[in-house]
């Protein structure tokens, strides 16, 4: 493990970055929304930029989620579900979820994201536009192992959801509610599924109790570091959960050689009809410096979920 003393592995009382990604978020939603109705743009790319919107806005739910945007429980659980509402997802049940995927990942009974990569190839964007109805699914089924306050929030909120849309179309603003919210959260949803669940735990077939190392990616691209707000670094984040999004790379520059290694045998080539790893290859950076570090060993967070 890196030595803690470098600062990577700590959470900082409010991690800046990720709280500004969130105003972000929430200031290109009302942007795109104000310049889509007061027609400033069309309705195609107003739409299009509040599902960009939503998108970003996951990043903070899941730093939230792990308890890495901030040391304060209050901070990361307003942030968490303020930016599950753009995606009209419930935090709660998207924190369950998410880490019951770190305790299982790649176990086809027990991850939850693993709906996102079984099935034929011609069904998976099918499953990658349900990922989080596949989840509504497993809240029904496993509800009585829920808390019980989990269990109230998370209804309370998509009841809350389900109120707002069917006032919005009772007062005639049923297509606003529509083309800005219900679009932009499905095609997020989609494109999160397809980025941060499918493509990271390609071929899903080594599970996490099997071998760590191999059941993550990691795609070495610094403009996909950007774009997918480092997901690309996947496998960093489930060694170190705890980690904040804008600092894999930096992990991963820690220990490339050795974590390449580690991936290197018996890990199946991503499928391609995905133009993504093509572009991913050539904005690939050339081999950074390899600082001193300790041997790679199993992340404490992960162990302690």
């Amino acid at each position: 493990m890196l030595p803690l003393a470098s600062g990577l592995l700590q959470t900082r009382p409010i991690e800046w970055p990720t709280l500004a990604l969130f105003a972000g978020s929430y200031a290109l939603f009302a942007a795109s929304v104000y310049a889509g109705v007061a027609g400033l743009v069309s309705t195609v790319p107003a739409v299009l930029a509040a599902a960009v919107a939503a998108y970003a806005a996951f990043t903070p739910m899941h730093e939230a989620a792990h308890r890495s945007l901030a040391r304060s429980a209050l901070l990361n659980g307003v942030v968490g579900r303020l930016s599950g509402l753009l995606l009209m997802a419930p935090f709660l049940a998207v924190r369950h979820f998410h880490l019951e995927h770190h305790k299982h990942t790649n176990d086809a009974d027990r991850d939850p994201d693993h709906w996102s990569g079984r099935g034929p190839w011609y069904l998976l964007p099918l499953r990658w536009a349900t990922q989080d109805l596949h989840y509504y699914y497993l809240f029904l089924r496993s509800y009585h192992a829920q808390k019980r306050g989990e269990r109230i929030e998370t209804i309370a909120t998509l009841a809350a959801m389900f109120a707002i849309v069917a006032l919005a179309f009772g007062l005639g603003y049923g297509e606003l509610a529509l083309l800005y919210w219900i679009v932009p959260a499905r095609l997020a949803i989609f494109f999160l599924a397809f980025a941060f669940d499918y493509l990271p735990h390609y071929p899903h077939e080594i599970t996490a109790g099997q071998n760590r190392y191999r059941a993550t990616r990691a795609i070495d691209s610094a403009l996909f570091n950007v774009l997918l707000f480092g997901q690309t670094y996947h496998l960093i984040h489930h060694l170190y959960p705890a980690v904040p999004f804008f600092r894999y790379r930096t992990v991963w520059k820690y220990q490339r050689e050795e974590l390449m290694k580690l991936q290197s045998e018996n890990l199946a080539p991503l499928r391609a009809p995905l133009p993504l790893l093509a572009a991913g290859s050539l904005a690939a950076p050339r081999a950074p410096t390899i600082h001193a570090a300790h041997p790679v060993q199993a992340a404490a967070e992960l162990d302690a979920l």
